[in-house]
C-alpha cells in the first residue's frame, strides 16, 4: 500500500493559479524531514518539441514541489543556477511555462526551496552530513563516485521524467522509504 495518494483535483499547467492550488497532494506521514537536492532539467522540467522554448514542466512537478516544500528541507541543486540565487530557477519556469511573469503562487513555491552555492560537482552543494536525499535525471560518473565513497550512493534518486511520466510520484515513494540517516 502507497504511502502517499493524489487528491482527485485535475492538472492545468496552461492556467495560472491553478498550477499551485488546483493540482493533486501527496499526504505523507511516515517519512523523516530530510534535506532534498532537487535538479531542474530533466527533473523538473522536460523536453517538449512543440513548445517555443523546447521545455516544458514535467508532469506532477507542481504536486512533488508543493509535497516537498510541507514535509522536508528542499534546496535547488542545477546548473541553471549554481551561485545560490533563485534568478536561473524563475528564468527556467517561466520560458518553460511561456509566460513574461510567473504568477505569484508559483514564484511564492519556487523561492520557497532554498539555492544552493556548488562548484564543480554538484556533489560539493549537498550536506552530506545530513540525511538527504539528491533527485537528478544524469548524475555524474565522479558525482556517483563520490556518494558511493562515503557509502551514501542510495540518497541519489535518479529521475528522468523526460522518459516516464510517473517519475516524481516514484521519486516521492522512494524518498519516503529511504532509512532513517545515522551519523557515523
Amino acid at each position: 500500500m502507497p504511502i502517499w495518494g493524489p487528491d482527485p483535483a485535475p492538472i492545468d499547467k496552461r492556467k495560472g493559479s491553478a498550477l499551485i492550488k488546483g493540482t493533486r497532494s501527496w499526504n505523507v506521514t511516515q517519512s523523516p524531514r530530510r534535506n532534498l537536492y532537487i535538479d531542474i532539467d530533466g527533473v523538473c522540467l522536460r523536453n517538449a518539441s512543440s513548445t517555443a522554448t523546447g521545455t516544458e514542466p514535467a508532469p506532477h512537478v507542481f504536486e512533488f514541489l508543493r509535497w516537498a516544500v510541507r514535509w522536508h528541507r528542499p534546496y535547488w541543486l542545477t546548473t541553471r543556477d549554481a551561485h545560490g540565487q533563485h534568478d536561473g530557477v524563475l528564468r527556467a519556469f517561466r520560458l518553460a511555462l511561456g509566460y513574461a511573469a510567473l504568477p505569484t503562487e508559483v514564484e511564492v513555491l519556487l523561492k520557497s526551496i532554498r539555492p544552493t552555492r556548488w562548484h564543480g560537482s554538484k556533489v560539493s552543494g549537498i550536506d552530506l552530513g545530513s540525511d538527504f536525499a539528491w533527485i537528478d535525471d544524469s548524475p555524474l560518473t565522479v558525482e556517483i563516485d563520490a556518494l558511493r565513497a562515503r557509502d551514501l550512493q542510495n540518497r541519489l534518486i535518479v529521475t528522468d521524467t523526460n522518459k516516464d511520466d510517473a517519475a516524481l510520484p516514484r521519486a516521492i515513494e522512494a524518498i519516503c522509504s529511504l532509512p532513517n540517516y545515522v551519523r557515523r
